[in-house]
């Protein structure tokens, strides 16, 4: 049985006072192959609660963990999973033979639509620097009719990646009724003229999850799935965390997702909200643990600046993807200068921790004063954003390690 743990306010004639509380809900009522997963999540943020027992009002429910039976968990794998990427999985598709290489990756915001040309020029731009996947954000949700500028981005994507020597992939984000999202990555999926890998994006929004599984149930063939889990914060007050959704997510063996809640460091100018007053440890303990899953891939995002992606690296080594946004395209000179400059200080930070741990260094040396002054030379927001060497970090940090010490 899911069993749910939590805690009511009771709001009794003489003041508040919080109830702890469990209870079971009978496995039956969640089978996975008819969205059991979102019936359980649609029951709990609506009337599973009682409002009022006698004369005891009940309001304000925090949910503390939702604990579901290995069958469903096991239901869960053998409907979706059959095929499921590794993190080795996913480095393959992108022939990424050099271990230490970490998987770039550049989100592009079509704000209020989006001219094919410009789009080709950035994409060119970035993935002939080094960018290995470009994927399109939810700001502007392209609709089923631009199938063939998708394609001829990917074709942009394969061609400049080609002669680079390297491979890299266009996502088209589907995050649209799931009806019309599954249909289209099937139609990505198959479609015979597109560059490999064939990678799409499913945000974790209101449709994702059964996008997710409709695509996981096709008898196409899989395509790399990306996700941003959007509802993980809201639905966290009624799922125990926002780990759940990210879990929900993983179950139906999404490839990448950002799991939330990743390492800041000083000076951050976008706050990345948490589900407590966290910190470097246990953000950087939180995404170990699920590189040491095996899958899915965790992504470093949210809004992160160059200056700290060399802590970041140290941090949480070459497993993760490091999805760009702002970090790529506010660089003073434009995104191919975005591009290249986050692709050497990821180059830069691998050298550095290789030499670090051959030579028992506690972490790698700093950036060269060059990049540094690159780095410090962005405005986001009009603000200056300071590089975060990673020797100042461990050193504010003492019981964090670098990932090759673990």
């Amino acid at each position: 049985m899911p069993r749910i743990s939590g805690i009511h306010l009771h709001k009794p004639h003489n003041g508040a006072r919080q109830a702890e509380f469990t209870m079971h809900l009978p496995a039956w009522m969640f089978p996975i192959a008819e969205g059991g997963l979102q019936h359980l999540v649609g029951i709990l943020v609506s009337d599973t609660f009682p409002s009022q027992i006698y004369e005891c009002l009940l309001s304000d429910v925090q949910v503390k963990e939702v604990d579901l039976p290995y069958g469903i968990i096991i239901d869960a794998a053998t409907l979706y999973r059959a095929n499921e990427r590794t993190i080795l999985n996913v480095r393959n598709s992108f022939n990424m033979t050099n271990q230490g290489e970490p998987l770039i990756a550049f989100s592009f915001k079509p704000r209020v639509g989006f001219d094919l040309t410009f789009a080709q020029n950035v994409i060119r731009a970035v993935v002939e620097e080094g960018v290995r996947l470009v994927e399109f954000d939810t700001r502007h949700l392209s609709s089923t009719s631009h199938m063939n500028d998708w394609k001829t981005l990917a074709t942009t994507v394969g061609d400049a990646a080609g002669r680079q020597g390297h491979t890299a992939a266009f996502a088209p984000n589907l995050s649209h009724p799931s009806h019309l999202a599954v249909e289209q990555a099937i139609q990505w999926a198959e479609a015979a003229d597109l560059p490999e890998p064939r990678v799409v994006k499913v945000d974790g929004g209101l449709d994702g999850l059964g996008t997710l599984q409709g695509i996981r149930r096709s008898s196409s063939r899989q395509p790399i799935v990306t996700s941003y889990p959007l509802m993980r914060r809201v639905l966290s007050q009624y799922l125990g965390s926002s780990d759940t959704w990210v879990d929900f997510f993983s179950m139906c063996a999404v490839d990448i997702i950002y799991p939330g809640n990743r390492p800041t460091f000083p000076e951050e100018y976008r706050a990345v909200g948490g589900d407590d007053a966290r910190g470097l440890i246990n953000s950087s303990l939180r995404y170990r643990a699920l590189v040491s899953r095996g899958r899915p891939m965790p992504s470093f995002t949210a809004g992160a600046h160059p200056g700290h992606l060399h802590s970041a690296y140290e941090l949480l080594g070459p497993d993760v993807a490091y999805f760009l946004g702002d970090a790529i395209a506010l660089h003073p000179s434009g995104q191919r200068r975005g591009a290249r400059l986050c692709k050497e200080i990821l180059r830069l930070a691998q050298e550095n921790a290789e030499e670090a741990k051959r030579k028992e260094w506690a972490n790698g040396k700093d950036l060269p004063a060059r990049i540094v002054t690159e780095i410090e030379s962005y405005r986001p927001n009009g603000r200056v954003v300071r590089y975060a060497p990673p020797r100042l970090v461990f050193a504010q940090n003492p019981t964090l390690q670098p990932f090759y010490r673990l």
